[in-house]
């Protein structure tokens, strides 16, 4: 099953047809940390009341996705109230 189609840019600039991702305890003292150590952190972020995303490099220039356990819960929520939607 794909969940993006094959033209997709979303993994942009990533060489990779694919992006890891790691739900976070605390993003913002990750990156605070990740920046010291010299990672490559992308600029944008995403945040949104329901959602927060940042995304980093690693050494072969693959994207990779960080978001906090928040976000899950939203998305579960989300995902929740849209199947009983389905049920009305």
């Amino acid at each position: 099953m794909d969940c993006f189609p094959t033209s997709t840019h979303y993994f942009d600039p990533s060489p990779a047809p694919f992006m890891v991702n790691y739900i976070v305890d605390d993003l913002d003292a990750l990156l605070d940390r990740l920046k010291q150590e010299g990672v490559k952190i992308d600029a944008k972020r995403m945040n949104e009341s329901y959602r927060r995303f940042a995304w980093i490099y690693d050494l072969d220039g693959n994207r990779i996705e960080l978001w906090p356990p928040q976000a899950l819960r939203a998305l579960r929520t989300s995902v929740s109230l849209l199947l009983c939607d389905r049920k009305l």
